[in-house]
């Protein structure tokens, strides 16, 4: 990490950051059989988001690497769980609003299934795939408070 990290400093180029980061996002599909080389990319990732300042960049990866997330699996559940405290450390909003966002349940969709889609149908899906997020959203809220600066996280609590 520490190595990346110096790396980015010193290359001082946002567009390579940003190829950086895009090249990473794309290996995530090679790991998917291994957890903990997809923690790591995470962690990688979660990085390179702290270390840019395009924020359309932060939002989208944020994003694909949250869904990407098997939430169920503890090593990528941790993984993307850091990513999201090391973007924290420069990007506080942006990380709060996406927890806040993957927490917050989506409206139920209307269908047009019939009668027994209304019986049967998904409002149970919306619980289910909250609940299952919600281990990594918590995780992630302990990795924000550890990895973001203190006067930020001081600026977002209610008083």
């Amino acid at each position: 990490m520490r190595l990346l990290s110096e790396t980015v400093k010193v290359i001082a180029d946002d567009a390579w950051v940003l190829k950086v980061g895009e090249a990473l996002v794309e290996q995530f599909p090679l790991y998917k059989n291994d957890p903990e080389l997809k923690k790591s990319a995470y962690k990688h990732l979660g990085m390179i988001l702290q270390l840019v300042s395009h924020k359309e960049f932060i939002r989208s990866k944020l994003d694909i690497m949250f869904n990407d997330c098997n939430h169920l699996d503890e090593k990528e559940r941790q993984g993307c769980a850091q990513a999201f405290g090391y973007a924290s450390h420069n990007h506080l909003d942006i990380v709060l609003e996406k927890l806040n966002s993957y927490a917050t349940p989506s409206k139920p969709q209307e269908s047009s299934g019939g009668f027994f889609s209304s019986l049967f149908g998904s409002k149970d899906d919306n619980k289910q795939a909250a609940s299952k997020n919600a281990g990594t959203i918590v995780l992630a809220y302990g990795y924000v408070t550890a990895y973001a600066k203190t006067t930020f996280v001081l600026l977002f609590l209610p008083y």
